[in-house]
């Protein structure tokens, strides 16, 4: 390979590395904007949403919890799916309640979805449904008998229905051969042709091989199975009928909506049989104006997989990417999130989709398209159907460190990824945690993984501390709280959690008997001292047999605390003891006395939200909630606020709030120095590359520079002058100090020249070549040289010396 081949191969390559660098940093770029972007469409989300699902309507509530669920803790989804129940009729029978009057299908549909979702009980409004299902057959549609033979042979059969026999046979190519099938059926092609007349017959067939049996719908040239294929062995007598099909009534007909709802969560819970007997509705009536606004082909195609329907649903892209159906009910997002979810978008262009999005959503996180939109419904449904996985949570953050831009000011440096800063495990001092440096912690404190100097201990009042931070674990309603010997004992309330348990959550799966308990009922005169009871499925009364004593006992001796009139035993069981007067007001079993009849303004207090916790007070359940903040006040915590801990020792760039787990909580940015911005690191990084690219093209010879002029002593070059001879351009600023130039022996008397300073520069034509500057003064009328144009060849003889200047006369 010749020099300049290897050179231009090599110039090749470092503008490819270029091209690839530039493009793997606004790639990162990218991905990080998009990180952002949807991190903060999840926040907001949370913030609309957790601890106010009361709030929210049926699709609000139930996207939402679809789209968060595996981002909330297992307390925070039971309380969704509490308040969902809340909504219903019949706790769970239908939605949304409180009357079965105002229950549609469309809305218990939905709840069902997402009953099923959470793996909770749905048989309820699974039931309410199929109570609505009425019988769909019209003269439309038209009904085919088809049998076919396994394995593919001759095979001879015998058709019997009103007491009638018909005999036919059925050739290797699934050809019958019979002309007569008596009156309810007629031969197309391969197929019987069956009577609307007869739609509610059985029919019985026999053959002597293997045959399969169904019956199909056709609509325009598509053909749909409708119920399971049968098969029936040689010599079997297979009794078959047409599985009636449904649709869901709403008044005296049927409502199309409510269908494709229905038919879609019987789908989903694995009962597709169910789900295809509204299948024949659903696809006559897909084309009809008023259904069209619903988006059918999304619902149709999860029903059949039908290519036709992913081509219809690309048809409705637009030229941003998104999908609206025609005379919409309920808007772009909405209809681009169910072709999505349902699988309908195998064709469209979902590069497009995900690009717009990100286009249009609004600064706060959200997307809000308008008219017939629901701006927490279309995020969810978005979140949920193009960023379903999405961890908007750093690897960091996952494992219960902070993202700072400075961590050395504030803790240890964890090795995990982070989005933005680096990973830190938080030390930050007690009193930012709300505790006090003490010797000994008292026993309404605990102890808390905070640094305090020398032996000091951080201590925390328990009633604000965290669940974690006392060692205990948040249950759901449904669980005991147990200790290591397996009594049930009370939960503690602690600022995140009036579930918290300092033992163990157990949910009741065993019988009294497998627990090796005994029967222990208080009515009937027994007590079960210390509260040993445990956790039975068939019986609240299971104690330990050493506990389970004759006679009453006072309430503190079986564990349990006495109540109050207007109190409730919450998580708990009323018993009668021996200091209550004849009355059940004994609260046992881990329960708690709440007061019932007061009102958390009636207590003075503040309603905290779920994902708030009451900081400088005390936490009450009252008859409106369940987290009543006294003589303190609600905050969130500093993440959900979008802050970072923020140390007295370093700036905040920002706003200072106050949140329930640090009391600096900075809104911005908390640093000790300013630090590179992303811009100002990728102009930096280019402008590197861009020299690197530049220092290899000159040391190639591929780039060259055009030589200026310079003046000896002077120290000036770079300058490109007009003149053709040397000449200094005017300047303002003193002449530089000139160094002494080395002696060259006596020289000729000459005219005075006129001062260096006082010549004008003579302007040169345009386009006229600057010289080479001569490196000495020219003589009076000695012929000035013309710059070469080619380098000089060495010589081949010696050439006579220039002839000499004329005398002056």
């Amino acid at each position: 390979m010749k020099k300049r081949d290897a050179r231009t191969l090599q110039i090749v390559l470092l503008a490819f590395l270029f091209v690839l660098i530039l493009l793997a940093v606004f790639a990162s770029a990218q991905t990080y904007q998009e990180i952002t972007q949807v991190k903060k469409a999840y926040l907001w989300l949370q913030g609309k949403t957790v601890g106010k699902w009361q709030n929210l309507n049926m699709k609000e509530h139930v996207f939402s919890l679809l789209a968060i669920q595996d981002k909330l803790s297992f307390s925070q989804v039971n309380a969704s799916l509490r308040a969902l129940l809340g909504k219903s009729y019949g706790n769970g029978t239908c939605w949304p309640g409180p009357y079965e009057s105002n229950c549609n299908a469309v809305d218990t549909a939905i709840a069902k979805i997402s009953l099923d979702s959470a793996s909770s009980d749905s048989s309820k409004a699974s039931d309410w449904l199929l109570s609505k299902t009425i019988k769909y057959i019209t003269p439309e549609m038209a009904w085919y008998f088809q049998l076919t033979q396994q394995p593919q042979q001759n095979v001879r059969c015998f058709l019997r229905y009103d007491n009638s026999d018909y005999e036919f046979s059925i050739d290797e190519n699934n050809t019958l051969s019979n002309s007569n099938y008596g009156p309810c059926f007629t031969l197309d092609n391969y197929w019987l042709k069956l009577d609307n007349a007869c739609t509610e017959k059985t029919f019985q067939v026999s053959c002597n091989d293997t045959i399969l049996a169904n019956f199909l719908f056709k609509r325009a040239n598509d053909w749909y199975v409708i119920g399971q294929t049968e098969t029936a062995a040689g010599q079997d007598v297979l009794s078959i009928n047409l599985s009636a099909t449904y649709c869901i009534s709403r008044g005296q007909g049927c409502n199309y909506e409510s269908t494709l709802w229905t038919a879609y969560s019987f789908f989903l819970a694995g009962k597709q049989e169910t789900a295809r007997t509204f299948m024949p509705y659903l696809v006559m009536k897909a084309n009809e104006t008023e259904n069209k606004k619903f988006l059918p082909q999304a619902f149709l195609y999860k029903l059949t997989s039908r290519d036709s329907y992913a081509d219809e649903i690309k048809a409705l892209q637009g030229m941003d990417g998104l999908i609206t159906a025609p005379g919409t009910s309920y808007g772009k997002y909405h209809d681009t999130s169910l072709a999505i979810i349902t699988g309908s978008t195998s064709k469209a262009n979902m590069t497009k989709i995900h690009d717009t999005l990100l286009k249009q959503q609004k600064t706060d996180g959200s997307w809000d398209c308008g008219s017939n939109c629901d701006t927490v419904r279309d995020t969810a449904m978005l979140l949920l159907t193009v960023w379903p996985s999405f961890e908007y949570r750093s690897e960091c953050e996952q494992q219960g460190f902070r993202c700072v831009s400075n961590c050395s000011a504030v803790g240890i440096s964890e090795g995990y990824e982070c989005f933005t800063g680096e990973c830190c495990n938080m030390t930050f001092n007690c009193e930012m945690a709300y505790g006090t440096c003490k010797s000994i912690c008292s026993t309404n404190e605990t102890q808390i993984s905070n640094i305090c100097s020398s032996n000091m201990k951080c201590c925390k009042a328990k009633t604000l501390a965290k669940c974690g931070e006392i060692n205990g674990n948040i249950c759901n309603s449904t669980q005991d709280c147990v200790n290591s010997q397996g009594s049930i004992i009370p939960f503690n309330v602690t600022q995140d959690s009036n579930l918290c348990c300092l033992g163990t959550c157990t949910t009741r799966t065993k019988t009294c008997q497998e627990l090796q308990g005994v029967y222990c009922n208080p009515s009937e005169g027994k007590s079960c001292q210390n509260g040993d009871f445990l956790t039975a499925l068939d019986t609240q009364w299971c104690c330990k047999p050493s506990s389970c004593v004759t006679g009453s006992l006072t309430c503190y001796a079986q564990g349990g605390y006495i109540c109050t009139s207007t109190e409730d035993c919450e998580y708990g069981v009323f018993i009668t003891a021996s200091d209550t007067q004849g009355q059940q007001t004994c609260c046992v079993q881990g329960g708690t006395c709440v007061e019932v009849q007061s009102t958390c303004s009636d207590e003075q207090g503040t309603p905290c939200e779920l994902d708030e916790e009451c900081v400088g007070g005390t936490t009450k359940q009252t008859s409106d909630t369940r987290r009543c903040c006294i003589d303190g006040q609600c905050l969130s915590s500093c993440s959900s606020q979008g802050g970072t801990p923020c140390n007295a020792s370093l700036t905040c760039k920002g706003t200072i709030r106050q949140a329930s787990d640090v009391s600096r909580c900075c809104i911005g940015t908390c640093e000790k120095k300013a630090g590179f911005s992303w811009l100002t690191v990728i102009i930096i990084f280019v402008i590197i590359a861009l020299a690197i690219v530049i220092f290899f093209l000159v040391k190639t010879g591929k780039l060259k520079f055009k030589k200026k002029a310079k003046i000896e002593g002077l120290g000036l070059s770079g300058f490109e002058f007009p003149s053709a001879r040397p000449s200094v351009m005017p300047s303002a600023r003193p002449m530089p100090t000139l160094k002494p130039l080395k002696p060259l022996g006596p020289l000729q008397p000459k005219p005075m020249q006129k001062p260096l300073m006082q010549q004008k520069p003579a302007m040169k034509p345009l386009g006229m070549p600057t010289t080479k500057p001569m490196l000495r003064p020219i003589q009076p009328g000695q012929p000035q040289l013309r710059p070469l144009q080619k380098p000089m060849q060495p010589l081949k003889k010696k050439l006579p010396p220039p002839p000499l200047p004329p005398k002056k006369k």
